[in-house]
């Protein structure tokens, strides 16, 4: 009879640890927030700041937990719940690294590379502006139109090529819509196509058939930057490229 006394008394004595509960917590702390993420946005900074602060937290905790009910058993329970802690937040730094350098060699990088481009499209569209009012209103008739652009700014010779493209200095890494080749800027519908990514050359002019994909093929299905009349930069895929008006 006493015998089971005492062991009732240990088991009402015997706690689980709250070390092995605040490590289990910390490791899930970072994915409750990623799944609450989806009915409210959170700060992608913030995510990374949990992940990169609570998970080792929870590692350092979860072994400490382990430490104590090894040398206060069988008063202190929770070991499973250490390990789980530990597990998880290990799975999560691995998950996070892995993540993190995914989305920069297949989204960051990739999406550098488009705004670069987009940016000398941008700075196209300016000096095509500029000649127009130089010129009552005309844009350059097509054959020489890289060349005119360059004799209104010398310094335009560096924006001619895509920055991630095969072109080399002397080229363009883009072509003129030979639908709108000597039109009047204005009278152009907003949407309709001025200049195109395509393979490098000089002073080129066509239309949806020079089209290239390939200086930004890291990006799935490889994407094509074109500047309409409005000045937008928008970016397709090569199976949507025909979405585009070419003709005004």
């Amino acid at each position: 009879m006493n015998n089971e006394n005492n062991v009732l008394g240990q088991k009402h004595a015997s706690r689980v640890s709250r070390l092995a509960i605040a490590s289990c917590c910390l490791a899930l702390l970072p994915w409750m927030l990623f799944f609450c993420g989806y009915l409210c946005p959170v700060p992608l900074t913030v995510g990374r700041l949990l992940i990169s602060v609570s998970s080792p937290l929870s590692v350092i905790i979860g072994i400490s937990a382990l430490v104590l009910i090894k040398y206060r058993r069988p008063r202190l329970r929770g070991k499973m719940l250490a390990i789980a802690g530990i597990a998880i937040s290990i799975a999560s730094i691995a998950f996070y690294l892995v993540a993190v350098w995914n989305l920069n060699r297949l989204i960051y990088r990739p999406m550098d590379e488009v705004n670069a481009c987009r940016s000398n499209m941008s700075e196209l569209h300016a000096s095509l502006e500029s000649y127009a009012a130089n010129h009552n209103g005309l844009l350059p008739a097509g054959p020489n139109w890289c060349d005119e652009l360059l004799q209104e700014n010398d310094e335009l010779a560096a924006i001619f090529v895509c920055p991630y493209s095969d072109g080399k200095s002397g080229q363009s890494s883009y072509a003129l819509n030979k639908h709108v080749a000597g039109q009047k800027l204005s009278d152009l519908p907003r949407d309709t196509v001025l200049l195109f990514e395509t393979a490098a050359g000089w002073n080129q002019v066509g239309g949806a058939e020079l089209v290239t994909t390939d200086n930004h093929s890291l990006i799935t299905g490889g994407h094509c930057n074109v500047i309409l009349a409005r000045g937008g930069t928008p970016n397709l895929p090569s199976n949507r490229i025909h979405e585009f008006r070419w003709k005004p």
